[in-house]
């Protein structure tokens, strides 16, 4: 009976953690420009592609592939409207997905959040230089509330690990 209410907990979470990332996947096709139909399109793509169902088994990976499309959106907002308050809110989205425990993971995400917005946002030449600045502000931000949000977690890492772990010996 064990293994069945083990399988049935994780059948619960997974489904929690889909339906936070689906609103994000709406949300980030609409700031693109596309429709609800689009939107839905997009969202299902995103949820039955390969790459997120086989690794559906890691909880690490559900955490932050559910908070990346958060944080591209609001982030892709933050740039294109000038406003602060996404860029707030786009670092919070990445912010979370620091709980999921991998930083492996979370550095990926940040690094394709940086490349994103390079790329949507930097290939027009006209008013290049004030984009450019508004990638840096946003990422900074972005950067930052990351980064304060996962300040516990890297304390307790690098304060607790050493003498437990040897994976932490360079340090």
């Amino acid at each position: 009976m064990g293994s069945l209410h083990r399988l049935r907990h994780a059948l619960r979470c997974r489904a929690a953690v889909r339906a936070r990332a689906k609103p994000a996947r709406d949300r980030l096709a609409r700031t693109l420009g596309a429709d609800a139909r689009g939107a839905a399109y997009a969202g299902i793509a995103y949820g039955l592609s390969g790459y997120y169902l086989g690794h559906a088994s890691h909880t690490p990976f559900l955490v932050v592939a559910s908070a990346l499309p958060w944080a591209i959106a609001l982030a892709h907002e933050a740039v294109e409207r000038r406003a602060l308050s996404r860029a707030v809110l786009a670092g919070a989205a990445l912010g979370a997905a620091t709980w999921g425990g991998y930083p492996g993971l979370l550095i990926f995400a940040g690094l394709a959040l940086a490349a994103w917005l390079a790329i949507s946002q930097l290939r027009e030449v006209s008013a290049l230089r004030e984009r450019a600045l508004w990638v840096g502000i946003v990422l900074t931000i972005v950067g930052t509330i990351t980064l304060l949000m996962w300040a516990p977690t890297l304390y307790s890492f690098f304060r607790g690990a050493p003498g437990y772990t040897d994976r932490v010996g360079a340090l």
